[in-house]
């Protein structure tokens, strides 16, 4: 039977804590390891972890002793005794002892040396008070908009998948899950045996074993956002409210945890009538409804733009970059990933930033102060490239190559588009008329579009250029 033992609970800082284990198959390993985290706080952390050849005790237990210099005062526990480094090949690599699946935890507290050492009951009842007041206070409602009116409590899971976490994790009204699973891809099987059956006659079909099912669900990890008492005025409201937390949280976590992740369904159960509700938060697709030659199904052109991706990188580059921009489901950011486009083509022109910029029809471009433009900065390098590519007209391309600019430049320094305030006079000018095109035609914006259009012209004209 496995056990856990502690020297004492009530560790003087600098003193030695001695923990002392047994596991019936322990005196095959060499080395034990102990794993201490923080206890009764929110998020319980890893603190100390020591792993070491153990002695034997004098009742055959295996024995470490463990410096607490680097544990500030407060609560720990002993969660994982581990023994490893095997003595013979039979025997497997490791086995774990968690105390908590024994009879009681494995608490410690680290003191200071006035302080008094208290006893394991008074230690364990102050945890056990804090642990209660973490989970009260977790568990208290939040109020979406402070002083709505007509609330109704409601319990959240936000599921995200391709998303890999191994730690429960804890804010102060939500917390994100493991689940320690994934999606499986029947439907994929489905769908390709579907297929080769009623459009082939191969006599083909993939059975969907137990091998494929675990490779799927390591693939397509799922973890959970969980919010547990938030008040709103409908379900909708709910939802909405902890998508978006949960989208920010992704943010977040692909820089910390340098992972993706997407929502993919949401669960919302209602506090007052007991009802739950699933909403799916699907990927809907972006991109020509229409099919057939029209649509840009042509046998020719496709394998003109197919030949000048596989032998030129740069376009290749591009292109992709475009795909991003299209498959990109936030608008603002859409206008930065084209321009980027558009930047990389200008830049790539070499224009001498000296020389004069003219129009479509060879006129001299002139500041409002009366100076020439020259091909200096983004805007006018775009513009040229434009230019020399025949696309768009002199007028016209002027205005949108000064409101694309605007954009960018409001998401790409203050984070949206209508965030355009601090930017300096002549493009916060561009930027005042983009915003109110925008917002008299809502559903629809031109700008955008025609900033689509011509990087899509641009694109494709140089893959059939220089595919010639």
């Amino acid at each position: 039977m496995p056990r856990v033992i502690l020297n004492s609970h009530s560790i003087q800082k600098a003193d030695k804590l001695v923990v002392r284990a047994g596991h019936e198959k322990a005196y095959k390993y060499e080395q034990m390891q102990v794993e201490i985290y923080s206890a009764g706080v929110l998020n319980p952390e890893p603190k100390l972890g020591i792993g070491t050849k153990p002695t034997i005790s004098e009742d055959g237990l295996f024995e470490v002793e463990i410096s607490t210099d680097s544990l500030q005062p407060g609560l720990f526990e002993v969660l994982l005794i581990r023994f490893h480094s095997t003595l013979d090949s039979k025997t497997p690599e490791k086995i774990d002892v968690l105390p908590r699946s024994l009879n009681e935890r494995v608490i410690f507290e680290v003191i200071a040396h006035p302080v008094i050492p208290r006893s394991k009951a008074e230690i364990y009842a102050e945890l056990s008070k804090l642990e209660h007041e973490i989970e009260e206070k977790f568990a208290a409602p939040f109020q979406i908009v402070e002083g709505a009116k007509n609330l109704l409590g409601y319990s959240v899971f936000v599921f995200i998948r391709d998303l890999l976490v191994g730690t429960r994790i804890r804010f102060p009204y939500f917390e994100l899950l493991p689940t320690r699973a994934g999606l499986e891809s029947i439907d994929t099987f489905n769908f390709v045996n579907m297929f080769l059956d009623q459009n082939t006659k191969t006599n083909v079909f993939f059975n969907y074993t137990e091998d494929a099912k675990r490779t799927s669900v390591q693939s397509n990890p799922v973890c959970v956002v969980h919010f547990p008492n938030v008040e709103a005025q409908s379900q909708n409201v709910a939802r909405d409210y902890c998508v978006d937390k949960a989208k920010t949280l992704l943010l977040a976590l692909a820089l910390s945890r340098d992972a993706g992740g997407s929502v993919f369904d949401v669960v919302v159960f209602c506090h007052e009538n007991h009802r739950a509700t699933k909403f799916s938060v699907t990927s809907n697709y972006i991109g020509n409804l229409l099919i057939g030659n029209l649509s840009g199904e042509n046998a020719d052109t496709l394998h003109t733009y197919l030949f000048a991706l596989e032998s030129m990188a740069l376009e290749n580059f591009l292109t992709q970059l475009y795909r991003e921009a299209r498959r990109e489901r936030h608008v603002d950011f859409q206008y930065v990933r084209l321009w980027q486009i558009l930047e990389i083509i200008a830049e790539g022109e070499d224009y001498d930033p000296a020389a004069p910029l003219m129009d479509y029809e060879g006129n001299l471009l002139f500041h409002n102060d009366g100076s020439q433009r020259l091909h200096k900065g983004s805007v006018h390098c775009v513009y040229a490239m434009l230019r020399d590519n025949r696309i768009g007209k002199s007028k016209s391309t002027w205005e949108n190559v000064n409101k694309w600019f605007s954009v960018r430049c409001a998401v790409a320094h203050y984070g949206s588009i209508s965030n355009y305030e601090n930017l300096k006079a002549s493009v916060k000018e561009w930027a005042i008329i983009a915003n109110k095109e925008i917002s008299e035609n809502p559903g629809h914006d031109r700008n955008l579009w025609e900033l689509k259009e011509d990087v899509k012209l641009l694109l494709q004209r140089r893959l059939v250029t220089k595919s010639l």
